[in-house]
C-alpha cells in the first residue's frame, strides 16, 4: 500500500512539473517576443532616420547597440518582405525596407533556469522509479526465499524427531526389512535437501587443494554407501598437478557433487557392480568435471527441474547442483552415453578465475616462526616473491615497499590481538586487494566472505 502511494506521488510530481514546464515556455515565449516588438517600437525611428540620410557607419553601430542592450540575435534591414519565423518577427519600417529581429538566444537565456529544475526532476523521477522498481523486486525476492526458508526448516524439525525414533526402533528389530531401511535413507535425503534447500550456498570461499577436496568427498560417499559393496568410485586427473588449489564454497561444491554421486548410484542395479568415475581435466581455461556412471541412464526431459529426481522424487538434488554451479558462473550438462556400458555423464565446466587460486606473490602475517619458515620453502619452490611480518603493525611500517598486487594472508589469532574487520578494511585502503584469513578457528569466519577466502590450513599448496 506504502509502495503504491508513493509510486502515485513520484508520477503526480513529475506530470506537475512536465505540465509546469509546457506552460512556462510557451508564456516565456509570448513574453520574449513581445519585448522584441518593443524594442522595435523604442528604435525604429532612429533605425529608419539613418536609412533615410543614407548613413550606414552610424545606422550599423545602433543596430549592434540594440542586438547588445537588449539580448537580440539578429537584426537585419532589407528591401525585400521576410517571412515570419517561429523565433523571427519581420517590420516595415520605411518605403520598402523591412527590418527581421531573430530572438532565439533571448527565448533560452530566460528559460534556461527552469529547463534545468525541470530536467533535474525528470531525471530524478526516472532514477528513483527505476531505483523503487529494484527495491521492489529484491524485497519481494527476500520475502520469497524468508518463506521457503521457514517452511524448509518447518518441515525439517518436524518430521526429523519421530524419524529418528523409528529408525532407532527398526535397528533394534532384528527382523526389520530392508525396504523399510532403504526407505528411511530416501526420506532421509529429502530431508536433507529441504534442509539445504535455498540457503546461501556461496556465503563464503575456502582455499583448498583440489584433489584433496576430491578424495574427500569419495570418501565420504564410500561411508554413506557402505553397505553396497560392488560400489567403485574412481578419480582420475589429467594435466592437472597434484599441488593445484582452488578458492570456492566447500560445502556448496561438495553437495552439488554429492547429489550428483547419489543420483549415479539409485539409477544403477544391484545386479550388477556400480563404477561411478570422476575425470577432472583443464580446458580452454576452464576446470572440467566429468562424472560418468554405468547406470540405467537418464530418460527425463528436464533433469535439472526442480519436480526431478530419480528415485527420491525430492525434486531438489540436481535442481540444487545446478543452482551452486551457476552461481560460481559454470555451467553444468548432462545426457545419456552412447557406449552400451556406460550410464550418463554429467559435465561440469567452472572458469578457472572463478576458482584458482594462483597468487603472484605472498605476504604472510603470521605471529609463529615454524609457519614463516615453511611458508619461506613453499615460496622459494614456487619462486614467489615472499614476505614476512610477525605483527599487523609491522606490516603497516613497511607497507610503502610491498607490491600491491601480491596476496595478504593473515593469521586470525595473533598473539597481541585478534583480526578484526576493521584490520582487513585497514589493508585494502592501502591498495591490498588480495586478502586471504589464514586460520583453523570457527571465529575467523566472521572475517570471512566472497572477498576474503579462508584458509584452514597453516602450509599452502598452490599452482
Amino acid at each position: 500500500m506504502k509502495d503504491n502511494i508513493l509510486q502515485k506521488s513520484i508520477y503526480a510530481i513529475f506530470f506537475l512539473s512536465f505540465s509546469l514546464l509546457i506552460f512556462s515556455a510557451l508564456d516565456r515565449y509570448q513574453t520574449t517576443k513581445n519585448e522584441v516588438i518593443l524594442v522595435h517600437k523604442k528604435n525604429q525611428n532612429l533605425l529608419t532616420d539613418n536609412l533615410v540620410l543614407e548613413q550606414k557607419e552610424l545606422l550599423e553601430k545602433n543596430v549592434f547597440s540594440i542586438k547588445r542592450s537588449f539580448n537580440i540575435d539578429g537584426i537585419k534591414i532589407t528591401p525585400q518582405n521576410p517571412q515570419d519565423g517561429l523565433f523571427s518577427i519581420s517590420k516595415q519600417i520605411y518605403g520598402k525596407y523591412f527590418i527581421k529581429y531573430s530572438f532565439l538566444k533571448k527565448y533560452l537565456k530566460t528559460i534556461a533556469p527552469l529547463s534545468i529544475f525541470s530536467v533535474l526532476v525528470i531525471l530524478l523521477f526516472f532514477f528513483s522509479t527505476k531505483a523503487q522498481k529494484e527495491v521492489s523486486r529484491k524485497l519481494t525476492i527476500a520475502k520469497v526465499a524468508e518463506a521457503k526458508s521457514e517452511l524448509a526448516d518447518l518441515v525439517y524439525h518436524d518430521i526429523k524427531s519421530p524419524l529418528t525414533q523409528l529408525k532407532n526402533f527398526i535397528q533394534e528389530n532384528n527382523d526389520s526389512k530392508n525396504l523399510a531401511k532403504e526407505s528411511f535413507q530416501q526420506i532421509e535425503q529429502v530431508l536433507e535437501n529441504l534442509n539445504s534447500y535455498n540457503k546461501e550456498e556461496n556465503s563464503f570461499k575456502e582455499i583448498m587443494n583440489l584433489k584433496s577436496f576430491l578424495d574427500e568427498t569419495i570418501s565420504l560417499k564410500k561411508k554413506e554407501y557402505s553397505k553396497l559393496k560392488n560400489l567403485q568410485i574412481d578419480l582420475v586427473f589429467k594435466n592437472i598437478p597434484k599441488e593445484f588449489s582452488v578458492s570456492v564454497n566447500k560445502s556448496g561444491f561438495q553437495r552439488s557433487l554429492s547429489n550428483i554421486i547419489n543420483n549415479s548410484i539409485e539409477a544403477s542395479t544391484k545386479s550388477k557392480n556400480i563404477q561411478i568415475e570422476l575425470l577432472v581435466s583443464i580446458e580452454k581455461e576452464k576446470l572440467k568435471v566429468l562424472i560418468i556412471d554405468n547406470g540405467t541412464g537418464l530418460y527425463i526431459r528436464s533433469p535439472f527441474s526442480r519436480n526431478t529426481s530419480s528415485k527420491s522424487q525430492s525434486g531438489l538434488g540436481l535442481y540444487q547442483s545446478k543452482q551452486f554451479i551457476e552461481s560460481i558462473k559454470g555451467s553444468i550438462t548432462i545426457q545419456n552415453s552412447k557406449s552400451p556400458d556406460k550410464g550418463v555423464s554429467v559435465e561440469i565446466k567452472i572458469p578457472l578465475k572463478e576458482m584458482v587460486f594462483s597468487p603472484s606473490g605472498i605476504i604472510l602475517i603470521d605471529d609463529s616462526e615454524i609457519v614463516h619458515k615453511n611458508w619461506e620453502i613453499i615460496s622459494k619452490s614456487q619462486k614467489l616473491p615472499h614476505s614476512g611480518f610477525k605483527c599487523l603493525k609491522s606490516f603497516l611500517s613497511s607497507i610503502s615497499e610491498l607490491n600491491r598486487n601480491h596476496t595478504v594472508f593473515i593469521d586470525y589469532n595473533l598473539k597481541k590481538s585478534i583480526t578484526n574487520i576493521r584490520d582487513i578494511q585497514k589493508i585494502r585502503a592501502h591498495g591490498f586487494c588480495k586478502i586471504v584469513i589464514n586460520s583453523s578457528s570457527k571465529k575467523a569466519l566472521s572475517l570471512v566472505n566472497n572477498e576474503t577466502p579462508l584458509l584452514k590450513s597453516k602450509t599452502l599448496k598452490i599452482l
